[in-house]
């Protein structure tokens, strides 16, 4: 079946690329939203470790 995504055209290669960036942006994003959210709630200090533990072990297996 042709189409963009079989033939990776220049123009899929760059939809790809920023893709895949806009989703690392979304991550750090989010990632700063969640920090922030726990400080304005005065969140125990045993979240923060455990969300950090989490997202060590996502992003381990995401690189794996």
């Amino acid at each position: 079946i042709p189409g963009d995504h079989y033939e990776m055209t220049l123009r899929r290669r760059a939809f790809e690329y920023f893709h895949k960036f806009a989703g690392y942006v979304a991550l750090g994003g989010s990632s700063v939203a969640i920090g922030l959210g726990l400080q304005l709630v005065d969140a125990p200090g045993w979240m923060p470790w455990t969300v950090g533990v989490i997202w060590a072990l996502g992003m381990w297996f995401l690189v794996r």
